[in-house]
């Protein structure tokens, strides 16, 4: 087994670890997820003949103390390679670790096999080296983890799974503004009740110079706490005009700056934006550019309509 974690982690092993390694080979897979372990290099030993001809009803199964044990020892092996491994990972001048992402991922595995031991607190650990969002997004997330892991049933199962949503969406907006911004709903409107609540029209069919209403709905953009305590998101917008028949482009609409402050952090935002059909027949291409302020991400979509 101790040969397969070897082979997932490469780390460097040390005298404890060897002494680990002897242990490991008469553990079974307590989890299923390591392949059987190749036996033809082993000498064939009575210990082994025994194991193999035993009566299957005779094995441990994973309730008993023996398979826990097992699991145990197992999992505080995977831990001390991971630990070795990271205590050397090689790293810049600047001291920043090399492969980040394979850095980055040997640390998420470890806090979360520090997790399915019990420790807990050790899990939550900050990870170095990744952007302060980052940091807290893995916080969260393991916070809600272990919410929801939790046995302690005097607790009722409903307040554990409210704490785990509370976790989630804290882990949800710390992550937000290092996305990519996105434009999650573009549409025609002849009325724009709120967020989320439109009128449509039926078709994207219009009267040359009709007015209509353009609903934009964007994520993963970036808020600012106000020194009132609001989160204020700002975002501007370009709209362009293209004809399918020959791809001319009629002059863009450029809008200004778009603000808004809430007392929440905002998951989700749209715009509202009151356009007029172009003047001339055919069929048209709508494209809308959207700015998010703070972050200078812009994000893209488009539409088609025809002008009758």
């Amino acid at each position: 087994m101790l040969s397969r974690l070897k082979g997932l982690y490469s780390p460097r092993i040390d005298e404890n670890t060897e002494r680990l390694r002897k242990q490991m080979l008469r553990l079974s897979d307590p989890f299923g997820l390591i392949h059987e372990r190749e036996t033809a290099d082993l000498p064939a030993t009575a210990e082994t003949e025994t194991s193999n001809t035993a009566n299957p009803e005779e094995l441990p199964t994973p309730s008993e103390p023996s398979a826990l044990a097992d699991r145990d020892v197992a999992l505080t092996a995977a831990i001390t390679l991971l630990e070795d491994e990271l205590k050397h990972w090689p790293r810049n001048s600047a001291g920043r670790p090399e492969n980040l992402p394979a850095w980055r991922r040997r640390q998420t595995d470890l806090r979360l096999l520090l997790m399915i031991t019990g420790r807990s607190a050790e899990s939550i650990r900050t990870i170095e080296a990744l952007p302060r969002e980052e940091q807290e997004f893995w916080q969260s997330m393991m916070l809600a983890m272990n919410q929801y892991r939790t046995t302690d049933e005097s607790i009722p199962r409903s307040d554990l799974l409210g704490e785990t949503l509370r976790q989630i969406r804290t882990a949800e907006r710390r992550l937000q503004p290092l996305a990519r911004l996105e434009i999650n709903r573009l549409q025609f409107c002849s009325r724009i009740n709120g967020f989320g609540s439109v009128v449509a029209f039926p078709a994207a069919d219009f009267e040359p110079g009709q007015r209509l209403l353009l609903y934009v709905g964007l994520r993963n953009f970036r808020s600012e706490l106000t020194a009132e305590g609001r989160y204020r998101t700002e975002s501007a917008a370009v709209i362009e005009y293209i004809r399918e028949e020959d791809g001319e482009a009629l002059e863009p609409v450029r809008l200004p700056s778009i603000p808004d402050e809430c007392d929440e952090q905002r998951t989700d935002y749209y715009q509202s934006i009151e356009l007029t059909a172009p003047l001339l027949e055919g069929s048209w291409i709508v494209r809308v550019r959207v700015r998010d302020q703070y972050s200078m991400q812009t994000a893209e979509a488009q539409l088609k309509l025809n002008v009758r």
